[in-house]
């Protein structure tokens, strides 16, 4: 088991560093999207957009978040009620609609009794959101619920929640080389020559944090130098035969499928192949840091080498033969 007492700070000097262990956690996040364009243009990111996100999902991250639990009291009775937002049917002759319902649950010793107080739609042709709320419930208001989930729909339109921020600092930290340290949460291996983006990261999460629009939410990002010495280099060695491993079984997978599906697309097997090349050039620089040859994956590298030369075959074989124009 690794523990942070394993890894040994130092100075940061030249040979003496092995690279950075980075740690970050982003809580629960929503920054707005043209405020965090801006700090990432000016830290010099580059990828500070994340792909265009569906309206549906964020109808549905909206109305989930609309959790709560009311303790009611009569005398000595207690009566639990939990609130919450749950999927509806969604209805055949009406498909650009999609429904979910606000329920209560009141618990009880035997078996809990649940009660529909609202329903929420969202119409994916006019991007409209509406709801009606059922009769006057006496433990809950409904009315309250259905708003604040309407406004949540609109607050997170114009802001990045965290599964959006979290795929843009992996991409920027697979930018770095970086291998994954087995332990619970996000911690990384960054190496020696590409440790100086770890400032460019944490300035980028500290910035964060100041336009966190959940304020009660602390974000965190902290690292740390790795001594360059035999103990730190063979349990690194370790973390990136894990996190290479990973990688070239999954390249490996998706090479056999376009070779059993016979893949004509250019486009997607040479990002694949790049991919590869990517792993390989990885390889390279990690031998280089650790002064030693990573021998142990060898194979998996001739297996991804064997079904790179058949796809390459195959697409030049098809370029000669006037084959279709791919994309």
């Amino acid at each position: 088991m690794l523990k942070m007492e394993d890894f040994i700070a130092v100075n940061g000097s030249s040979e003496s560093v092995l690279g950075k262990i980075i740690y970050f956690s982003l809580s629960s996040i929503l920054v707005d999207k043209e405020k965090l364009h801006e700090i990432g243009y000016r830290l010099g990111l580059p990828k500070v957009q994340s792909q265009r996100e569906s309206l549906v999902d964020t109808f549905k991250a909206a109305t989930g978040d609309i959790r709560d639990r009311v303790v009611k009291k009569n005398g000595v009775v207690k009566k639990i009620v939990k609130i919450y937002v749950r999927d509806n049917e969604r209805s055949r002759s009406n498909k650009e609609v999609i429904s979910r319902e606000l329920v209560k649950e009141v618990l009880g010793v035997d078996t809990n009794r649940y009660v529909k107080l609202a329903n929420l739609y969202f119409n994916t042709e006019n991007r409209s959101f509406w709801y009606e709320c059922s009769d006057i419930d006496p433990d809950v208001d409904s009315e309250k619920y259905c708003q604040r989930a309407k406004e949540l729909f609109e607050l997170y339109q114009k802001c990045y929640s965290r599964n959006s921020i979290e795929t843009l600092v992996d991409s920027f930290i697979s930018s770095m080389d970086a291998v994954k340290i087995s332990v619970h949460g996000k911690m990384f291996f960054v190496p020696r020559h590409t440790m100086s983006k770890v400032d460019i990261l944490e300035d980028f999460i500290e910035e964060l944090n100041t336009c966190n629009l959940n304020s009660g939410n602390q974000i965190i990002a902290n690292s740390m130098f790795v001594i360059n010495d035999e103990k730190q280099r063979l349990k690194m060695e370790q973390e990136f035969y894990t996190t290479v491993r990973k990688e070239l079984e999954m390249c490996q997978e998706r090479l056999q499928h376009f070779i059993q599906t016979g893949s004509q697309s250019k486009l997607i097997v040479s990002k694949w192949l790049s991919k590869i090349s990517m792993i390989e050039e990885k390889k390279r620089q990690y031998e280089a840091l650790f002064r030693k040859e990573l021998d142990r994956l060898n194979d998996d590298f001739d297996v991804l080498k064997l079904q790179s030369q058949e796809l390459q075959l195959r697409l030049r074989k098809l370029e000669t033969d006037g084959g279709s124009l791919w994309t």
